[in-house]
């Protein structure tokens, strides 16, 4: 019985560069800096939608995300491109992210759209920034990948777990409960404020509670776009490198 023949793929990428054309030669000229000789022979250009902000505390890290993304593309082949999009702080801008959710996601479905890319990874996290990057990449045919950038770590108060922001937290058996005595007695000034800093700083990462970048994390996974390997847990740098 004779194997079926595979359908050759047809990237989307060779409008730009495939050709003896002026315009061929243009684009690949232009995106040859820094490439290797063979990059534009038939290998996938894949975009790395990164929405990293200094004023986005729940994305901050995800540079550092970015460079392990690049080096799995490379090592399966691929081209890496990164480009920067709109990014939204839910916890910073006023009076609320979710004016700004759309416009997020217009700027993301314009960039996969209008640039040389065969595929995209989105780098997502806070819970404004991940379904606006759902929606743009959706609006879009072309095969997209979510990676978000994990939870935060939980703070302690009094050995207790406990996180500053809604106060939600998982116990030993994993049931979801609440402590509010942190944020009660820091904004009530119960305690000096350094011990409040000490509760306010929980690393990178969106919130771990039963909310927000959370349950968005989640739902990323049940729209077909995986988390790989962690949909609940924190991630270290070291599980980027081992997983990407």
């Amino acid at each position: 019985m004779s194997k079926p023949q595979e359908t050759p793929v047809r990237l989307r990428t060779r409008h730009w560069y495939d050709g003896s054309s002026r315009d061929n030669y243009i684009h690949r000229s232009w995106m040859k800096r820094g490439l290797p000789d063979d990059s534009f022979s038939g290998k996938p250009m894949i975009g790395i939608c990164n929405s990293a902000s200094d004023l986005a505390p729940c994305n901050q890290h995800l540079r550092e995300l970015a460079e392990f993304v690049k080096r799995g593309v490379w090592e399966a082949g691929g081209i890496p491109l990164e480009f920067p999009v709109t990014s939204l702080g839910e916890t910073q801008i006023q009076p609320t992210a979710m004016l700004l959710r759309n416009l997020m996601a217009m700027d993301v479905e314009e960039s996969v759209r209008c640039n040389p890319i065969d595929g995209v990874v989105l780098l997502s996290g806070c819970d404004k920034t991940t379904p606006a990057m759902l929606m743009g990449a959706s609006s879009v045919d072309l095969p997209a990948i979510m990676l978000t950038g994990g939870p935060m770590l939980t703070g302690r108060h009094k050995g207790q777990p406990a996180w500053i922001g809604n106060g939600h937290v998982e116990n030993e058996r994993g049931r979801s409960r609440t402590n509010n005595e942190p944020r009660r007695i820091c904004c009530n000034r119960i305690i000096h404020d350094s011990k409040c800093r000490s509760l306010q700083s929980n690393g990178n990462g969106f919130d771990n509670g039963s909310d927000g970048g959370s349950s968005w994390n989640d739902v990323v996974s049940k729209c077909g776009h995986p988390s790989p390997r962690y949909p609940s847990k924190t991630i270290s740098p070291s599980h980027w490198a081992k997983n990407c």
